[in-house]
């Protein structure tokens, strides 16, 4: 029986394809980057589109204001990120969100 699981080989050559193909998504692995997401969600524990709406809801996702496309700088600077729930990463993600 095939493996549809996010172990299965398929899924693997597909991310290993995607990474040759956009090479920065390894940044995000980088301890540049981890630092970047820690110091973020400990500054900005609440989702900041969640807290437009008046609610509070805990953060676990740092996203980038303005798009990085591959440029270091832009990857790196502490000011273009911020907080995000689960949902509101997911919906800016697939281009649902504000400011998509």
């Amino acid at each position: 029986m095939p493996s549809y699981g996010t172990n299965s080989a398929a899924y693997r050559a597909q991310r290993q394809r995607a990474e040759r193909e956009q090479p920065w998504r390894t940044w995000y692995k980088s301890p540049t980057w981890k630092a970047i997401k820690r110091h973020r969600l400990a500054q900005e524990p609440s989702c900041r589109d969640c807290a437009q709406d008046g609610r509070t809801v805990v953060a676990v996702h740092v996203d980038h204001v303005e798009p990085h496309l591959g440029e270091w700088s832009l990857f790196t600077k502490y000011e273009n990120t911020r907080s995000l729930c689960a949902r509101h990463r997911n919906l800016r993600r697939r281009g649902w969100g504000p400011d998509c």
